[in-house]
């Protein structure tokens, strides 16, 4: 397995607490770099009502995510995050659980965001503090993210 394959996901708990730090509306567009299943798609569209954007590597996960992702108003990108920047671009808040990824994927990430960035790369946030919010995970009760700004 390539380490960008590596899969877990924010919990119920995680997620709502992540909704108290998202400033976004139903104009706005939301974007998640290593989407998985699609999950935490759905729970922001469903939520926030705004267009929301997925990229997933795994073709399974994403072949998966198809039949899960029960609305017509997430789009679901199969491919490589590094062949995807023009939907990274579009993102008011871009969210990826990137702790595996290596450090210029994530510097990619944040240098084609245009606003918001949420993560848990804890070398990328030595270089680029943000501001830390833990989270629950499915493989750490209490895993930071960091949210930064442009």
């Amino acid at each position: 397995m390539n380490y960008q394959e590596t899969y877990g996901e924010l919990t119920y708990l995680g997620t709502k607490e992540l909704f108290k730090h998202l400033n976004i509306s139903k104009g706005n567009t939301f974007i998640n770099v290593g989407a998985g299943y699609g999950k935490l798609l759905e729970s922001v569209y469903y939520t926030y009502k705004c267009k929301c954007y997925g990229i997933e590597i795994n073709k399974e996960k994403y072949e998966t995510s198809l039949k899960i992702v029960q609305t017509k108003n997430i789009k679901l990108i199969y491919g490589n995050l590094l062949n995807n920047h023009k939907y990274i671009k579009s993102g008011h808040i871009v969210y990826s659980n990137c702790v595996a990824f290596p450090l210029e994927n994530v510097e990619f990430i944040w240098n084609a965001c245009y606003k918001t960035f949420i993560h848990n790369n804890f070398e990328f946030n030595n270089k680029f503090k943000g501001k830390e919010i833990i989270l629950q995970t499915s493989w750490k009760p209490e895993c930071p993210y960091y949210i930064i700004e442009k």
